[in-house]
């Protein structure tokens, strides 16, 4: 069997594509994030009626999260959250405010993973800019990055279009989405040409 150079390097070049391929599959969350539930017996301590704000790396305030209640898991210092609002700042203006029905947050509350009806809206400072919506059933956002992700179905709303398919990254800090699957786009409220 003799293979040309040619064949060799299209096989060679399928192979790489295939790693690359599941290296970021690797990569991608999977599905809905699991809540590990604590119960009071359990945890080392519960907070009701709850502000948690953290700092970025320069001691400016990067995000806080309220909450009706928050228990941790001493298990590996996370915590869960019911019901938490999320403001997460840029250059100390709240730039996102993100709702969920249930969260958990990594110990060194660097991860966010959202449940139920999370929805994530930017009212910017400017009013130029659009406002913009993001709604989807779980999400994990990493605030000090200002990055979410999800392999769910997701909806982004702004000013006269309407964005939706399955799965996102987005880098809130510069406005970038990046919709996975079945990408579909609806245009609003457009005005008819005159005549």
């Amino acid at each position: 069997m003799n293979l040309s150079r040619r064949t060799i390097f299209s096989i060679a070049l399928m192979l790489l594509l295939a790693a690359a391929t599941q290296y970021w599959l690797n990569e991608v969350d999977d599905g809905p994030p699991a809540l590990v539930r604590s119960s009071e017996e359990t945890s080392e301590y519960t907070l009701d009626d709850f502000v948690l704000s953290a700092m970025n790396d320069d001691g400016q305030l990067a995000f806080e999260v309220t909450a009706p209640r928050l228990a941790e898991n001493p298990t590996d210092r996370s915590a869960d959250i019911e019901a938490p609002e999320i403001v997460i700042y840029e250059a100390a203006e709240a730039s996102w405010q993100v709702q969920a029905q249930n969260g958990w947050i990594s110990h060194d509350a660097k991860t966010l993973k959202l449940q139920g009806e999370v929805s994530i809206r930017r009212q910017p400072s400017d009013a130029e800019k659009p406002v913009t919506t993001i709604d989807t059933s779980n999400m994990t956002v990493f605030p000090r990055r200002q990055e979410a992700r999800t392999n769910a179905p997701v909806e982004i709303r702004r000013p006269g279009l309407i964005l939706s398919g399955v799965g996102m990254r987005a880098n809130l800090r510069k406005e970038r989405y990046q919709i996975l699957s079945n990408v579909r786009v609806r245009y609003t409220n457009l005005t008819p040409p005159a005549s």
